[in-house]
């Protein structure tokens, strides 16, 4: 194994590896999104945020009905990585459809 020095232009940052979710939830509390973004129940979920093992945009975050806004990263100790990408707007039952990125 050995180094080599190479030239800045050809350095390059590895995209994450995300998977795409489509959900639709009922409003955009912390723990309604985590539950969506990980496959979980949202009584689960909201007992990851109050034992303060979720951090949004890298702040900590007791709170299971805090807003979560679009673009905004989630990360939940034990389970990983989620970011909020994109907020489309009620559907016709009046529920919030979201588009959610998982980093795997």
């Amino acid at each position: 194994l050995y180094l080599e020095r190479i030239p800045l232009t050809e350095a390059s940052i590895p995209v994450p590896e995300t998977k795409e979710i489509k959900d639709t939830l009922a409003s955009l509390r912390l723990d309604s999104v985590i539950s969506s973004g990980f496959r979980i129940g949202r009584s689960l979920a909201a007992q990851y945020v109050t034992t303060g093992k979720a951090a949004i945009d890298g702040l900590p975050c007791e709170k299971p009905d805090k807003p979560v806004p679009e673009g905004a990263y989630i990360s939940v100790r034990g389970l990983g990585k989620i970011q909020l990408q994109k907020v489309n707007g009620k559907t016709r039952k009046d529920r919030i459809s979201v588009v959610i990125h998982r980093y795997v």
